[in-house]
């Protein structure tokens, strides 16, 4: 499992704010399809920017920070997409 401090450190080397999709889709290992479905129930926001969808960095950080303190407990507060 990814943690929160790995996923800073690979976007860390980059100082912009917002990520595009496909690149907070290579920071979170996971598929273009399960992003957009995190965006679209909101556990993922996003910035809109003419037809440009950005992703906030920080929210990628806090996304993988929630998941880890969340397995960390009993296992049935974990999500799955």
């Amino acid at each position: 499992m990814t943690t929160a401090h790995q996923v800073e450190q690979q976007l860390s080397e980059d100082q912009r704010l917002t990520l595009t999709i496909a690149e907070a889709c290579a920071a979170l290992g996971v598929g273009e399809t399960t992003l957009r479905q995190m965006m679209r129930v909101g556990r993922l926001p996003v910035l809109r920017i003419g037809r440009r969808v950005l992703i906030p960095r920080h929210a990628v950080v806090d996304l993988v920070a929630g998941a880890n303190g969340d397995a960390h407990g009993s296992g049935a507060g974990s999500q799955r997409w």
